[in-house]
């Protein structure tokens, strides 16, 4: 392009790089400093969505001109573009006329955007009529600011292609990656613009979306129409080699955020090819100091405070000027464009675990930011961050908008009280991920790894829960088929769900109540029981509990541990305590180690480190459930 000059002088992307700087991994490297987190979300993302700052959340907003029921769901048609995405939380108030009750004080999920001033939610509210008037907030978060800020100021290269006939289909066919999840051009390739003139499109750029007058994706860009370059905060230094935006259709906007399959383009779609830097790449050079994780549906709001307050507790306890430690934030450090993380053949150089290396290097924090409901813990690559920091030695702070989640707890604050009881209950092994194979693939690297998941629970969950009630929240049993969490308690179970289980020795006021099937018994009935028999020092022996396999002892020993609390017993599967004989077996002096082995705090220091000895076991009175394992036996010791 004839500009192109203006954009190759010197920028911030020519300043030269220190020693420090230089890593094999520097683009992931790059951090962003808190002070230019803070302008993204108070100047850069509230400008591009127009965006209401009510009590400091940064969210969306639009009056409501009808909402109208249709079956199952209410569509909601707004004064303005609306920006919503399908899934975003929208939240109503003020909304008049009979639907009114079933809309004003909650909080539902959109299902269909249909048009830019259209969105649907689910809710059956066939039974009232429509209302109008009030107005319909979303809080704006990652998924929102990622597509319509970063893609657009970190762009050094657009072209738009026709779809004018199959063989344009055909041709992207031919020359998309084959090795890749996207769709990226391997070669250049000759595609029709938007005015159908045929000129060559090179090797590198990534396919989109689609533009219609029906998209709602990046609505503030498309609506700058042909001077949309002006967003485009990238020089010719960083790689852009084009000045000016081609010219597109008015009134368009891109269908989704990102196109991921071949059958979702027709003849005559207009689609949208990009490639470009991270938003991180924009500023001044400069490798992470801490390590942020989080979930990307985190509200924009909690997000920031987070990191505000931490930023503060970081100067007071290493120094520094407030604003200046960079934060290696996914959203800001990769390249959104198209996002390599690396190969699951050679997982330990993925960039998320480059970077939680370079950061234990450098000294700095790793950050978990909660939000108002730690979902981000429901997340394997988050699950995967802690698993590195566990079996690295990384130290993990949880952070809420308040503080450090320890700190707010010894402060009695009640949001922090609420998180610590969302954290016991939080099963790591349930974590979800919008990828399978990526979910497959993390559980399998932590279930082979020492202490397993369990260590990783530990890791996260050490800040603000003793080992003993860590040891006693990893007690669960899940249905096999469903993953269901399976509960045998009197207001749960059925009498045919269970098979005939024994419990010895039989003797005093056992042996009538514990003889017969389970079934006649509430879990709390027998828990009573064994806790009147320990208490009156009744057994010198562990209790034996029998049964056919799938009769659900696991699961009454596991229900009893948790009746009992953390200071009642801990079950280990018999697998578990096995595992350090079979990592020395054929060793030299094997016959005498194992002779006065402790296979119980072995167990309990690889789970839980240093913790394991004083903190699980340093106490009398511990009675050990030991269950069978994966042998699938009779008898749970």
């Amino acid at each position: 392009d004839a500009s192109l000059a203006e954009l190759s002088a010197p920028g911030v992307a020519d300043v030269p790089i220190s020693d420090d700087a230089v890593t094999p991994e520097f683009d992931a490297m790059r951090g962003t400093a808190l002070s230019r987190v803070e302008d993204f979300f108070n100047v850069q993302l509230k400008n591009m969505l127009a965006l209401e700052n009510v009590e400091c959340k940064l969210r969306i907003t639009s009056g409501v001109v009808r909402a109208t029921p249709r079956g199952a769901k209410v569509e909601v048609e707004t004064a303005r573009a609306h920006r919503l995405y399908r899934f975003d939380e929208v939240h109503f108030r003020g909304v008049e006329g009979d639907i009114a009750e079933a809309l004003n004080g909650r909080s539902f999920r959109v299902v269909a955007t249909p048009g830019p001033s259209v969105f649907e939610i689910g809710l059956d509210a066939s039974r009232f009529g429509a209302g109008a008037g009030g107005s319909v907030w979303s809080p704006t978060n990652m998924y929102k600011a990622c597509p319509e800020v970063v893609i657009p100021q970190t762009i050094t290269e657009e072209r738009l292609v026709l779809v004018s006939d199959a063989s344009v289909k055909e041709a992207l066919a031919e020359n998309i990656d084959p090795s890749g999840a996207d769709l990226t051009l391997a070669r250049a390739v000759g595609l029709p613009d938007a005015q159908g003139r045929v000129r060559e499109v090179r090797a590198g750029l990534t396919v989109h979306g689609r533009l219609s007058t029906q998209g709602v994706v990046r609505a503030g860009y498309w609506a700058r129409g042909d001077a949309r370059a002006s967003s485009w905060r990238t020089t010719g230094a960083m790689g852009r080699c084009q000045a000016d935006a081609e010219p597109a259709p008015p009134g368009v906007c891109e269908l989704e955020d990102r196109n991921w399959s071949l059958n979702n383009i027709e003849v005559g779609d207009l689609l949208v090819l990009r490639r470009g830097v991270a938003y991180a790449e924009l500023f001044e050079p400069g490798t992470v100091d801490d390590f942020v994780s989080h979930w990307w549906g985190e509200e924009s709001g909690d997000f920031l405070s987070t990191l505000q307050r931490h930023e503060r507790d970081a100067i007071g306890e290493k120094g520094g000027a407030y604003g200046r430690r960079r934060k290696y934030i996914c959203t800001f450090s990769n390249r959104q464009h198209r996002v390599e993380l690396g190969s699951w053949d050679n997982w330990q150089s993925f960039v998320f675990n480059a970077v939680l290396l370079h950061v234990k290097r450098k000294g700095g924090d790793v950050v978990v930011t909660l939000g108002h409901d730690a979902m981000c813990l429901e997340r394997i690559w988050c699950i995967f961050e802690a698993w590195v920091c566990s079996s690295q030695d990384i130290t993990y702070y949880l952070y809420s908008i308040h503080g450090k989640l320890r700190a707010c707890l010894d402060a009695g604050q009640q949001e922090a009280v609420r998180m610590r009881e969302k954290l016991l209950q939080l099963d790591l092994r349930a974590a979800q991920c919008s990828v399978q194979m990526d979910r497959v693939m993390i559980m399998r690297l932590v279930h082979d790894s020492d202490g397993g998941i369990e260590h990783v629970e530990y890791v996260v969950k050490r800040s603000v829960l003793t080992t003993r009630e860590i040891a006693t929240s990893l007690q669960r049993v899940n249905d096999p088929l469903t993953g269901r969490r399976l509960q045998v308690t009197s207001e749960h179970v059925q009498e045919t769900d269970l098979l005939p289980i024994q419990v010895s020795p039989k003797a005093g006021g056992l042996q009538r109540s514990m003889t017969g099937p389970v079934a006649q018994l509430s879990v709390q009935d027998i828990h009573r029981e064994l806790k009147a028999a320990a208490d009156s020092h009744f057994w010198s022996r562990p209790v034996l509990v029998v049964g056919p396999p799938g009769s659900g002892k696991s699961t009454l020993t596991t229900e009893l541990v948790h009746l009992g609390g953390a200071d009642s017993a801990i079950k280990v599967k018999l697998v578990s305590l096995a595992k350090p004989i079979l990592q020395r077996l054929g060793e030299g002096g094997f016959d005498e180690w194992v002779q006065s082995a402790d296979l119980l705090q072995l167990w309990a220091q690889t789970h839980f480190g240093g913790d394991g000895d004083d903190d699980l076991l340093g106490y009398s009175g511990k009675q050990s459930f030991m269950g069978a394992g994966q042998g699938r036996r009779n008898i749970a010791m």
